[in-house]
This record gives C-alpha cells, sequence and structure tokens, in this order.
C-alpha cells in the first residue's frame, strides 16, 4: 500500500513537473511580443516625457528571458540629454523564480538600468549621487487577468556645479509606488534644493494616489489623480519666501463625444506670500486657505492627440536640426496646424476661486471659450482676435478689505476703473466679454478705446512663434 501511494505520489509530482514545462514553453512562446507591447504601453503613458523608448535586444530562455531597451532623457541631441540602457530580467510562468522570491503569474519583469552603459562621468555622478544603491527598480508582475507595477527610485545627493548658473546642493530622498490596472499610490519623499545665493525649494514628503487612470499619448483622458502635500516652501536669494501649507489637488478627466473633459480641484490650508507691494494685498485674500477648480472642456481628444504628437516631433527636429533650420522650420509649420486645430473646434476654461482670509471669504468665477470656427490664425490683428473671445467675471469680496491697509490702494485702483462696486454688502464685479462688446457691472464700456491703438495692432504670427525666421512659416488656412 505505500509502495502504490509512493507510485501515486511520484506520479502526481511528476505530472505537475510536466504541465508546469508545457505551461512555462507555451506562454513563454509569446514574450517578445508581450515585451515590445508593454514599451509602447509606456510611450502611450509618458507621452512627450519618454522620447525614444525602443527595444534593443531580446534573448530568449526557458524559465527566464533577458531584454534590452534604451530612452532618451529630454530631447534627443539637446545639451543635457541623455540615452539610458535598461536592463529587463523576464521571468517565465506559471511558477515565477525571481530574485524577489517565489511568484505565480504569466510573467514577472524586472527592470533596472544599466550603468555600466552610462558615459564615465555621467556613471560616476550616477554611483556618488545615488551612493552605490540602484536607481531605478520596476517590478511588472503580470498574472492571467491583471497586472500591477512596482516602482522604487533610490534617495539622491547631488552637489550642482555651475548648472544653467545655479550652484548649490540637491537632496531628493526616493520615491516608493505600487500600481495596478491604473490605480494605486506613489510615495514620494521631500525633495530640497539649496543654491548657494539662498535661493531655496522644498517640498516635503507627498503622495500621488490614482483610480482607474488612463492615458492616451501622454494625456489623461479617465479617471483621478489626487496629490498631496504638507508644506512647499519657495524662497529667492532676495530673501522673500512663499509658503503652501497642506496642498491637494485632485485631477478627474473624461471623454464625452470625443471632447476632452478635465477637472482640476485645488484646496490648501494657508499661503504665505513675500513681503512687497506686488504681493501684500492678496495676502489678506488667502492667509487662511485656498479651494479652487479649474476646468477644461469640450477639447476635440483627436485634435487635443495630434497636438501632442506634433509638439514631442518640432521638440525633436529643432534639437536635432544643427546647421540646418529647414527642418526645424518643417517641423514648427506641422506644429503650428494642429495648434490651429485644436483651437478651432472651440474650447472652454473655467475658474472658480474661494478664498479664505483675514476679513472672511472671497468668491471669483471666470469662464472664457473661444467661439467654434474661428481660425486663429485668420486673427491678423488684436481686434479681430478678441471677436473669438467670450468671457465672464464674477467676483464677491467682504466688505471689510476696503479698510484693509495693503488691500486698499488696489481697491482704490479697481474703483476709479470702475472695475468694482463698493457698497455696505460688500465689493463686487460683474465683467462680461462677448463679440467684442464689453459689459462693466451693467455698464457698455468702450473696449476697443479702451485698448487704444492696441486694438488694430497686427499679430504677426511669423514673428510671435518664429522670430528672427528667414522664411515665413504660416501656410494658408484654407488649404
Amino acid at each position: 500500500m505505500k509502495k502504490t501511494g509512493s507510485i501515486i505520489a511520484g506520479g502526481i509530482a511528476a505530472l505537475l513537473i510536466v504541465v508546469w514545462i508545457v505551461l512555462t514553453m507555451v506562454l513563454g512562446s509569446g514574450y517578445e511580443d508581450q515585451f515590445k507591447k508593454s514599451l509602447g504601453e509606456a510611450r502611450n503613458i509618458g507621452g512627450g516625457s519618454i522620447s525614444g523608448l525602443q527595444a534593443e535586444s531580446f534573448e530568449k530562455g526557458f524559465a527566464s528571458s533577458t531584454a534590452k531597451s534604451k530612452v532618451v532623457v529630454g530631447a534627443p541631441g539637446e545639451t543635457g540629454s541623455l540615452e539610458l540602457v535598461l536592463d529587463h530580467k523576464i521571468s517565465h510562468g506559471p511558477i515565477l523564480f525571481t530574485s524577489d522570491g517565489i511568484k505565480f503569474g504569466t510573467s514577472y519583469t524586472k527592470t533596472t538600468i544599466d550603468t555600466d552603459a552610462l558615459p564615465p562621468g555621467v556613471k560616476k555622478y550616477f554611483e556618488r549621487g545615488f551612493m552605490g544603491e540602484e536607481p531605478l527598480k520596476i517590478a511588472l508582475t503580470t498574472g492571467f487577468s491583471s497586472a500591477s507595477t512596482e516602482m522604487e527610485i533610490a534617495p539622491y545627493k547631488y552637489k550642482i556645479v555651475n548648472q544653467a548658473g545655479v550652484e548649490g546642493d540637491l537632496e531628493f530622498r526616493g520615491l516608493k509606488g505600487k500600481l495596478d490596472a491604473g490605480s494605486g499610490k506613489i510615495e514620494i519623499g521631500t525633495l530640497k534644493l539649496k543654491a548657494d545665493d539662498g535661493t531655496e525649494f522644498q517640498m516635503r514628503e507627498s503622495e500621488l494616489a490614482l483610480n482607474d487612470q488612463k492615458f492616451s499619448d501622454g494625456i489623461a483622458t479617465e479617471g483621478e489623480m489626487v496629490f498631496t502635500c504638507p508644506n512647499i516652501l519657495v524662497r529667492t536669494a532676495e530673501g522673500a519666501t512663499f509658503r503652501i501649507k497642506d496642498l491637494e489637488t485632485r485631477q478627474i478627466s473624461s471623454v464625452e463625444d470625443g471632447k476632452l473633459v478635465s477637472r482640476q480641484n485645488l484646496s490648501a490650508g494657508g499661503l504665505t506670500m513675500p513681503a512687497g507691494e506686488a504681493f501684500e494685498p492678496f495676502q489678506a485674500l488667502v492667509s487662511k486657505g485656498l479651494e479652487g477648480e479649474f476646468r477644461v472642456d469640450k477639447l476635440d481628444l483627436k485634435a487635443l492627440e495630434t497636438f501632442s504628437a506634433e509638439a514631442k516631433k518640432m521638440q525633436q527636429a529643432q534639437a536635432m536640426a544643427g546647421d540646418n533650420p529647414e527642418v526645424a522650420m518643417a517641423a514648427l509649420a506641422d506644429y503650428m496646424k494642429a495648434l490651429v486645430g485644436l483651437v478651432t473646434p472651440g474650447l472652454e476654461f473655467v475658474i472658480n476661486l474661494q478664498m479664505d482670509g483675514e476679513h472672511g471669504r472671497s468668491k471669483m468665477d471666470f469662464e472664457t471659450s473661444w467661439v467654434a470656427g474661428k481660425p486663429l490664425l485668420e486673427m491678423s490683428t488684436v481686434k479681430k482676435a478678441i471677436t473669438g473671445i467670450k468671457a465672464n467675471l464674477e467676483m464677491e469680496l467682504p466688505a471689510e478689505l476696503a479698510s484693509d491697509e495693503a488691500f486698499a490702494p488696489l481697491l482704490q485702483s479697481w474703483v476709479e476703473q470702475k472695475m468694482v462696486v463698493v457698497d455696505e454688502s460688500g465689493i463686487t464685479s460683474q465683467i462680461s466679454i462677448n463679440n467684442s462688446s464689453l459689459l462693466m457691472n451693467g455698464e457698455t464700456a468702450p473696449l476697443f478705446d479702451m485698448l487704444g491703438e492696441t486694438a488694430d495692432m497686427e499679430l504677426n504670427w511669423d514673428e510671435l512663434f518664429n522670430p528672427g525666421a528667414e522664411k515665413p512659416l504660416l501656410f494658408d488656412v484654407n488649404e
């Protein structure tokens, strides 16, 4: 009986081994195509920030495979751009024997930077800056019906020596995150930059949360992204300080009938403005907090994707043009056509703000749109361009602001220009522009007279978008 049991147990074990071998061979047969597909998905998510990401090699094995890819950080050919070679170690399922232990799924891909492929000077900075740690680790586990990604960037310290005229110290305490099918959380360590001239930037530990996020060529088209940070500090060389406390931004994207709707909600527990005439009037408005909504509506998604692609091509062409400006000019013309195609169908932009300050709550609602069917480049003067704009501004401020020493001079200038109405109930404003008609607090105002000679100023699009060009950039907008 024991012998029979041993035979059965041995048979089952042998069968499991055979099943594992067969499944490993079957699953492993499609890994190269799957690898190339994953690079394509990475390009789609990263958009213009991932340039030239492409497969370099693939060596298939039985239980695992290895691959290499390369990616350019910065525009190709630009000073400061860097080409990275990435190593990919792919474990074949269904049983995944990985450097991080045994897992189950169809594949497990661990991606790192091949630091030996870096130029000697860059390699030295990597080794010192990342203090001997692996700079980047990405682990992708593909299951039978889903996939999850874990990522990690090691802490980094760097002595800046004459980078764009800046010298000082940069410290980043790393990043860790995990994403499952467009949802997950990324924890971002403190980022500090302190220049020798006294300029300082500091962002405390922050978090980025994603919920059902989908992308198209780097554009968020569906889902939600939430960024939170307890403290952001900016200090200039002159000692001016700007601080944001308890910041939260929430981006919600959706596509309706081919049009992108993108809403950005923002809130902060308090803002500290720098001293000085330019900022002091606004400190009383936002000292205790801020809430806002920024929304873009009716943006044609296909036109936006085309514009994004042409913007990336233009950046690359300008970097690679060298002594041949014709290459950059052609790319710039295509970029301009894409810009016209983006604006012409019409779009809407909305800002809603609620500000809490020393004297109470203030509200500002601003809405503007470009009228559908108005070709941008046919607007040859400021006056013609204004005919394509619709805008509406409504503002409510507490009456106590009129007695605020810092705010009073600004308020007086608004009153003199008839931009606001001040009475016992508060400070209000309602201004609208529609087809060159300006309405200010119930009274029609001569917009073009107010603009004076500016109204007839020509909009030289060639000079605006391509200053100093020997040949015209513009094309027949009706072609």
